[in-house]
């Protein structure tokens, strides 16, 4: 593989890929790489809906956004979006959240621009919680809107991040944390050191999308 890519020209970051189950194509250099049909291929963990005690999860999320309020440069970031979201949320009004998701998408910079990861914080959240967090489901009633629109005005990598969210799946750091919201289980302090690790700030910022859906549905409850 470095052999072939040596004798290639240099792959530069938005290089347009064609991508199937059995190579990966970079469209403009030509190089392919093909997968060997027996190899294993990583799937991601999909997460399990909880039976969630209001109080605990409130606590939980609390500790966690007192954590996160440490953070100064990251937890400041996009402060008046998440407020809004937070509103929004609570009066149900559904158009409004429409816009507000659209005008999310791709805000920011980098692969994952932030507006995206908190975009996915906010469908893991929703995702989770079907059925036990009121706004859930007026969040999955437009999802496939957002979807289609992700594909159009952001990034490949962040309109991959954010279907897989609205499937229940995301990075293992992401994971940890859903879990320690619904059991407990970890230590906080290695579960923000996860996140952080998580690109430069996109563990942050889907921790963001997901507590402030867990304030918002709380506050409507």
């Amino acid at each position: 593989l470095s052999h072939a890519i040596q004798d290639q020209q240099s792959i530069s970051i938005d290089t347009h890929l064609s991508l199937s189950p059995e190579q990966v194509r970079f469209d403009h250099s030509g190089l392919v790489l093909k997968i060997d049909p027996h190899v294993n291929v990583w799937k991601p963990v999909i997460y399990a809906r909880p039976d969630t005690d209001f109080q605990i999860l409130k606590d939980r999320s609390s500790q966690m956004q007192m954590y996160l309020s440490k953070l100064d440069q990251d937890s400041e970031r996009f402060l008046l979006e998440k407020e809004k979201l937070i509103s929004i949320l609570s009066s149900s009004d559904q158009d409004t959240l429409i816009q507000f998701l659209i005008d999310m998408l791709g805000k920011g910079t980098g692969l994952t621009p932030l507006g995206d990861d908190f975009i996915c914080g906010l469908l893991l959240a929703a995702h989770t919680w079907n059925g036990i967090l009121i706004p859930a489901s007026q969040v999955i009633k437009i999802e496939q809107d957002i979807l289609e629109l992700a594909w159009k005005r952001t990034t490949t990598l962040s309109a991959n991040l954010i279907t897989s969210a609205a499937q229940g799946s995301a990075d293992e750091r992401i994971i940890h944390c859903l879990n320690w919201l619904k059991d407990g289980h970890g230590d906080i302090a290695k579960i923000i050191k996860e996140l952080r690790s998580y690109g430069s700030s996109s563990g942050i910022e889907t921790l963001s999308g997901i507590l402030s859906f867990i304030r918002s549905s709380l506050e409507t409850a």
